[in-house]
């Protein structure tokens, strides 16, 4: 029931999420507008001028191409039409002149092609920086993917071009992570109504496994201390024993969370829909090269070997990059939610180990290693390959917050094994240590204790001799 009123609470909270989601892509889409419209008035006029240019060029080149042509012909029919040739022959008659002609021009092209000339009438072409262009070079700008195919070519080019990037890539980073938050409610969402719906079972048996580890662990808690306290158990802090204490644990203790597995199934998923998706208008693409693409768009290498071919299609490749690094950012929020919830065991376990310590310190880790960086590497060391990695892109801030953990409870005094005020007054009167005195009586008793009645006392110096404790834990480290 619990768990379906959080549900519900986070219902509500995301339909204000998806509000403010729609403002950041009303934002993105303007900047990507802005940028459109700044690069290809800046851009575009300049390159019109080199393509004109290019054009002019193109056109001499090829009408002195024909001209040479004409030349070429005119000698070789000169050297073909010699006297000999005229007069042991009629006249030459024009489909004749026509043919020799159409051979000559052949032999001329196969020329040009065999050195790698291939001269045609140009074309006057459009410049690639219109608007769509310009926010096709934005975008790669924004997203620091970079393809190389589009780049400024004047200086006031690329002074806009670090101004927009240094403006647009924090912003669109924000805009990734607040829609990669956005997904990851969605999963999470669909991920616990999932384990309602189709596996309760398993949820009910993984929260039995928590509540017996929690119990095991106060029940030897509870033997420990009747093993090693001379006084009464209902002095310890809350007056109750350990074993009566409310179990509580913690929300992501009593349930299962997202786990990053599926967020790289959907990323992967997302990849092979969009190589399905672009061949609609890449056409030239094969179902590999457009998977090549997004995977290198995705991942923001942007090697630029395979870039699109259809600028103004830029609108739905710049929609299809966005969804999938947002995926990206889905994978970020839920290493942030596993680095939370290993922070929060780790500082659980260095408790424990506290607990530990207060019990019996010759067998607690944090009294053996008292340093703290050595001791928040055991405590690493003994945690799953996967956890161990998620540690590695954990912050240094969480970092020094469990080295300071780990430094305050290993100086905390024990409270348990606090000496009790008679014999410390005895302590104080016979210059003797606490531990050479004899053992007090328990309140509310005429005897001596049975521990008391068997101790050993050194027959020469009558101290009496306190052997080293040999009790030993099994614990978990996440308890």
């Amino acid at each position: 029931m619990e768990l379906l009123k959080g549900m519900k609470a986070e219902e509500a909270t995301g339909g204000r999420t998806i509000w403010r989601n729609i403002i950041w892509l009303i934002i993105l889409f303007a900047y990507s507008l802005i940028g459109g419209i700044l690069f290809s008035a800046i851009e575009g006029n300049y390159d019109k001028s080199e393509l004109l240019k290019k054009y002019e060029q193109d056109l001499d080149i090829y009408e002195k191409h024909q001209i040479l042509q004409v030349e070429i012909f005119q000698k070789l029919r000169e050297i073909d039409l010699d006297q000999t040739y005229l007069q042991n022959s009629t006249i030459i008659s024009t489909e004749v002149k026509r043919q020799k002609m159409l051979h000559v021009n052949d032999a001329l092209n196969k020329y040009e092609q065999k050195l790698g000339i291939n001269i045609k009438l140009p074309i006057m072409e459009d410049t690639r920086w219109n608007i769509w262009g310009g926010v096709y070079y934005a975008a790669s700008l924004y997203t620091t993917i970079g393809y190389g195919n589009f780049h400024p070519e004047t200086p006031a080019g690329r002074i806009i071009s670090m101004i927009y990037a240094f403006c647009g890539i924090p912003l669109v980073f924000t805009i990734l992570l607040e829609w990669g938050f956005l997904y990851y409610t969605w999963l999470d969402m669909f991920w616990k109504w999932f384990n309602v719906k189709f596996c309760a079972s398993a949820m009910q048996k993984h929260l039995k496994r928590r509540l017996a580890k929690e119990k095991t662990r106060r029940a030897g808690s509870d033997l420990s201390l009747r093993l090693t306290s001379l006084g009464p158990l209902t002095q310890i802090e809350s007056g109750k024993k350990i074993s009566q204490l409310p179990i509580e644990l913690s929300e992501a203790e009593g349930q299962r969370t997202v786990p990053l597995k599926a967020a790289l199934i959907f990323f992967f998923l997302w990849i092979l829909i969009s190589a399905f998706i672009v061949r609609l208008w890449e056409t030239n693409w094969t179902y590999f090269t457009a998977y090549y693409y997004f995977f290198t768009s995705l991942t923001t290498i942007g090697l630029g070997d395979v870039v699109t071919e259809t600028p103004n299609y830029i609108i739905f490749n710049l929609a299809l990059t966005m969804i999938g690094l947002s995926v990206v950012g889905l994978c970020i929020a839920i290493v942030q939610a596993k680095i939370r919830l290993i922070f929060d065991r780790m500082i659980r376990s260095i408790d424990s180990q506290y607990r530990i310590r207060q019990i019996d310190p010759d067998v607690a880790t944090m009294t053996v290693i008292p340093n703290e960086k050595e001791g928040i590497k055991r405590l690493c060391e003994a945690q799953p390959i996967q956890d161990r990695i998620i540690y590695i892109a954990m912050d240094e801030h969480k970092k020094q917050l469990l080295e300071d953990r780990w430094r305050q409870r290993s100086s905390m005094i024990n409270r348990i094994t606090q000496t009790w005020p008679s014999r410390a007054d005895k302590c104080i009167q016979t210059g003797q240590r606490v531990d050479e005195q004899p053992p007090p009586r328990i309140e509310g008793s005429s005897t001596l204790s049975d521990e008391a009645e068997d101790a050993d006392y050194d027959p020469v110096t009558g101290k009496r001799v306190v052997p080293p404790s040999t009790r030993r834990y099994i614990y978990t480290v996440f308890d």
